[in-house]
């Protein structure tokens, strides 16, 4: 059979196995023929194959990893940014840091103090010797945190924050977990942070009593941001006028979250002066 049939041959490995090694070699020299041969293809063919299915060329899907593992590096503790540079196949700090603030909105330094949710310390003001704390939200997905934050960024006009992988030894230990689920994610709408991670077997709690509530000014924009949150999940009390607000609306979107959409509009004025 020709190296650049349409099908590989039934022993090569499939595209999952190839990002697979990918990811827990990627502190290595990966080498572009080889990576082709797992599958059974020409380079030029595995090339096309890898960006269909993946979404992203094989050059951009390892830069991605690397400067991934080098984000989980820095908040781990690891202090040699040269090495760190190194890993992520770039030979000089310069080019590194360059890429790396490209990538996650943030310098490697800046990065390392961040220690995932620096920014959950914003906006913090409090009296002299009270206890600073902030109430924030923390999601758990099954497996599909970076699809869900991703739709209520755009549906919300929210700010995607970094998105870091699970590392490998929870990988090896926990047989759903891949390099593209997320262990720490975040997105913030109107000045408010929220977390997302995937979790899987026994991590996984359903929304069960917590959700979330969103006030909107316009009435037609919450209905209309209502039906996006609930298309392809289930609607508990439908949108519509109640005694407190023009709209109000209660569903759990299609990946398990619990929404509730309000409006108070004209009502919030009745009984003023």
């Amino acid at each position: 059979m020709s190296i650049d049939s349409d099908k590989p041959p039934q022993q090569a490995c499939t595209i999952d196995q190839v990002k697979k090694f990918i990811y827990e070699n990627a502190d290595q020299e990966l080498d572009r023929a080889q990576l082709a041969n797992m599958m059974g293809y020409s380079v030029p063919h595995f090339h096309r194959i890898f960006t269909a299915e993946v979404g992203e060329s094989m050059t951009a899907y390892i830069r991605r990893v690397r400067l991934e593992h080098a984000a989980t590096k820095l908040i781990t503790g690891a202090v040699d940014l040269t090495q760190i540079a190194i890993a992520a196949g770039y030979q000089s700090q310069t080019a590194f840091g360059k890429a790396f603030k490209q990538y996650f909105s943030y310098t490697p330094n800046e990065f390392r103090k961040l220690r995932f949710i620096s920014d959950l310390q914003k906006n913090l003001h409090t009296d002299p010797g009270e206890t600073q704390m902030r109430l924030i939200p923390n999601l758990t997905f099954k497996g599909n945190c970076r699809e869900a934050l991703a739709f209520y960024a755009e549906l919300f006009n929210g700010e995607l924050g970094v998105f870091l992988p699970w590392d490998s030894e929870t990988i090896a230990r926990i047989p759903e977990a891949t390099e593209e689920h997320v262990m720490n994610g975040s997105i913030t709408i109107s000045g408010q942070t929220v977390l997302g991670s995937d979790q899987f077997g026994e991590m996984y709690l359903p929304a069960g009593n917590i959700s979330l509530m969103i006030e909107i000014e316009n009435v037609t924009d919450a209905q209309t941001k209502f039906a996006s949150l609930a298309e392809g999940g289930q609607i508990f009390m439908p949108f519509g006028e109640t005694f407190w607000a023009e709209g109000y609306g209660f569903c759990m979107d299609r990946f398990g979250i619990l929404w509730q959409i309000n409006c108070i509009g004209s009502k919030g004025q009745s009984g003023q002066a």
